[in-house]
């Protein structure tokens, strides 16, 4: 199985080439020096406590880093960002500590900008009241193999109607809304 991080760093590789180095702070001992964290650099970590108290010590280690710009993307951030974790169980704590840890970050860096990537952008809004929202969402096409709520709450594929019947309850039902595209 491919790793969420490998899949990460082969994208950032394939798009930037050598311009850019790739750190990636899962397990990683922090022995860098200026020189290392005057480069572009693109992190890659997990949304776990750990790695982003990792990537906020090595901002409060080289100060420098606070001013330069930055760009966080949480990718698939309707879930992965609200902090499931399997050890966890997906408790509450465990969300808030990510949350808290990732405001820390972005309270350090003076020109950070924060963009929540998902398919279910709504989900965001009906986040719990600690939870980061986002300050506008922007809607993109989505590409010809996606699988979207229209197609599984309003198709008559075969497929489609099957899942409906075993996996949802008819009164679920009520929080989807059909509307003309």
């Amino acid at each position: 199985v491919n790793d969420l991080s490998d899949q990460t760093k082969k994208r950032v590789k394939n798009e930037f080439g050598d311009d850019v180095r790739i750190i990636n702070l899962e397990g990683t001992q922090l022995n860098y020096i200026s020189f290392e964290m005057k480069q572009k650099i693109v992190f890659v970590l997990k949304k776990n406590p750990t790695d982003f108290k990792k990537l906020n010590a090595l901002v409060d280690k080289f100060t420098f880093m606070q001013a330069e710009k930055w760009l966080i993307i949480d990718d698939e951030a309707d879930f992965a960002s609200n902090g499931y974790n399997k050890k966890s169980k997906g408790t509450e704590e465990y969300f808030k500590k990510i949350c808290r840890e990732l405001l820390l970050l972005r309270q350090n860096l003076v020109h950070s900008k924060y963009l929540a990537v998902t398919a279910t952008p709504v989900s965001l809004y009906f986040a719990n009241y600690w939870m980061i929202r986002p300050g506008k969402t922007i809607l993109l096409p989505a590409h010809e193999n996606y699988l979207g709520a229209e197609e599984l709450f309003l198709s008559e594929n075969p497929m489609m109607q099957r899942i409906r019947n075993n996996f949802i309850e008819d009164d679920e039902f009520r929080y989807v809304v059909k509307y003309d595209a």
